[in-house]
């Protein structure tokens, strides 16, 4: 069989402090797969991903004719259970975000700080560097200063912080 080539575009939202959902990657298509895995139902999913049962329906319809493959498998009266690419699909998202867990946040930190400059030019946080932890963005949570906080490793952090001595 013939290996097709899929194109990957990254894309990003600017949102106020929504939540961040189960993924570091946004995607359509594996949040669906995922809320149909989690509920074993298409309608459950769809309730859970505010949409209707006829849009996922549609969703899933378009999805299968691209890949030319089956998602779901279907069948009156049972949970909707996975394909076995579908299930390849949620697994190759998990490992991407694990490989990719480090560069993805800081992207994000990047990302947001600029276009925060872009809607504030006198916005002048409070800059901590340091890895990906709860307690930094409880922090930024619960603090009246402006803070931001550029996700990185630990060693980098160390490295910042000798730099600012």
């Amino acid at each position: 069989m013939k290996s097709r080539l899929f194109n990957i575009r990254l894309s990003f939202e600017i949102t106020e402090n929504k939540s961040e959902g189960f993924f570091l990657l946004k995607n359509d298509l594996i949040s669906l797969l995922d809320a149909i895995q989690r509920t074993g139902s298409i309608k459950a999913a769809a309730e859970e991903l505010g949409y209707s049962f006829r849009h996922i329906w549609n969703e899933l319809n378009k999805w299968e004719e691209e890949l030319g493959q089956s998602l779901v498998n279907r069948s009156r009266g049972k949970n909707a259970e996975l394909s076995l690419l579908a299930e390849q699909l949620l697994w190759t998202n998990k490992e991407v975000e694990a490989k990719y867990k480090e560069q993805i946040i800081e992207l994000q930190s990047g990302i947001s700080y600029s276009f925060r400059k872009a809607f504030n030019s006198a916005w002048d946080p409070i800059v901590i560097e340091g890895c990906a932890d709860s307690a930094l963005n409880l922090l930024r949570r619960t603090t009246d200063c402006e803070i931001e906080l550029n996700f990185t490793t630990s060693r980098k952090g160390l490295e910042a912080l000798r730099a600012k001595m």
